[in-house]
């Protein structure tokens, strides 16, 4: 006979907020790797529709839910971002709104967040143009993230701006250090 399964029991927070460095999966979900002091040996898991508008590599708040049923470990919910991984995003321009404005796909904030950018008269963008964007403001569940151009790397279409647009996205150096250089040249 099969066992028949509970429903879930709805998650209550505890008192218990801890803060911690959040990883992104690029399903969405993540988890908290707790700062030392709270003497938490196990990542926090974050479900997807409790990360608000954190990203990868920011400094976060969580509050430890109450989950008796979980046997995955501690789960947890953002409560506030302390510290911003990024003050930049790179992504591309997918579509021009009515108002002039455009909406952006950042790979790192994923497909179901677009960033709403200020039109710019000293930037030209059209659909496709891949842009590295100011973040002016974060959204969160409900709103969306606003940016402003601060240029552009040219066109989707043009495969020679793909190294361009991953400097940009991962905060890569553009240039190799001068040991490796050297390394390489023996």
């Amino acid at each position: 006979m099969k066992k028949r399964k509970q429903p879930p029991r709805p998650e209550t927070v505890r008192t218990d907020i801890i803060s911690g460095t959040l990883r992104m999966h690029p399903k969405g979900f993540g988890f908290v790797i707790p700062h030392p002091i709270h003497g938490l040996i196990q990542d926090v898991f974050i479900p997807k529709h409790l990360t608000d508008s954190a990203i990868d590599g920011d400094t976060v708040e969580v509050a430890i839910l109450d989950n008796p049923l979980s046997e995955k470990g501690p789960e947890g919910k953002i409560t506030a971002v302390t510290k911003r991984s990024k003050d930049h995003l790179c992504g591309t321009i997918q579509k021009e709104n009515a108002d002039g404005s455009f909406s952006a796909y950042m790979p790192i904030l994923g497909s179901t967040k677009p960033v709403l950018l200020a039109p710019s008269d000293k930037i030209p963008v059209r659909i496709g143009s891949r842009v590295v964007v100011k973040v002016v403001e974060w959204g969160n569940t409900k709103e969306s993230t606003k940016g402003e151009i601060l240029y552009c790397l040219g066109s989707i279409d043009d495969p020679s701006c793909d190294m361009k647009a991953a400097i940009e996205e991962f905060d890569l150096s553009p240039t190799f250090p001068q040991k490796v250089i050297s390394q390489a040249k023996s």
